[in-house]
């Protein structure tokens, strides 16, 4: 929900500053802070999926026409900042008062999995063919996201560019980590690859849900609507 919540804010500030309301950007960027200071608190490593989202965010500025990539500053800064500073409490905690004990880390380079990666994505493509409920509206959306890359001009083009990149990173992210924390066993049969995914699976939903209503409101309820 967290995640959701903070790339449905990111789009709404972006369409914002694409139709000139900066000072409705700005006024967004400190409460998608404070959820994104939520996110991190939840769990440490969200600060990847949240760094993900602003990544998103800068390539829409970059590809939109609408969106000059400079105007993001004023609202990165205050958006990141509460983040950040749970995330440096945190890790002043973790050192001052447990000292690392039972935190999963990276293991040393030389017992990286490295020649295991064709069969770690094996794994990762037949967890992905039997859970095709999400993993094919996920594909569907990187496509999308992927066209909005080449020509990005509405809203459902940026939303459908943040997602793919949050979904295709986030996955990156994954296979290093079975590749670099997990190692041989979990890291080979990429564990719980279904229930990570999950933590991103509101924000497809939520770029669904958008995609509906625009078609709702235009082809589809242009017809379906009765007229006066």
């Amino acid at each position: 929900v967290a995640v959701a919540f903070v790339g449905v804010m990111v789009w709404r500030a972006m369409n914002a500053l694409a139709d000139g309301r900066d000072d409705e950007a700005r006024a967004l960027s400190w409460p998608l802070g404070l959820a994104g200071a939520l996110l991190v608190a939840i769990k440490q490593v969200n600060l990847v999926v949240l760094l993900l989202v602003l990544a998103a965010a800068i390539l829409i500025a970059v590809r939109d026409p609408a969106i000059a990539p400079k105007r993001l500053l004023p609202l990165a800064a205050s958006a990141m900042l509460p983040p950040i500073l749970v995330y440096a409490l945190w890790r002043y905690h973790v050192a001052a008062h447990v000292g690392g004990a039972g935190e999963f880390s990276l293991i040393p380079v030389s017992q990286w999995i490295v020649g295991k990666i064709p069969e770690i994505l094996a794994r990762m493509a037949a967890i992905a063919a039997k859970k095709g409920a999400y993993f094919g509206p996920m594909l569907v959306v990187v496509a999308l996201g992927l066209r909005a890359l080449w020509r990005c001009r509405n809203p459902l083009d940026r939303f459908a560019l943040l997602v793919a990149v949050v979904f295709v990173g986030y996955n990156g992210f994954l296979l290093l980590t079975y590749v670099a924390f997990f190692g041989e066993g979990e890291g080979t049969r990429a564990a719980s690859f279904w229930r990570y995914n999950m933590h991103i699976a509101l924000l497809g939903a939520a770029f669904l849900a958008a995609a509906a209503g625009a078609l709702w409101r235009g082809p589809f309820g242009a017809r379906a609507l009765p007229r006066a």
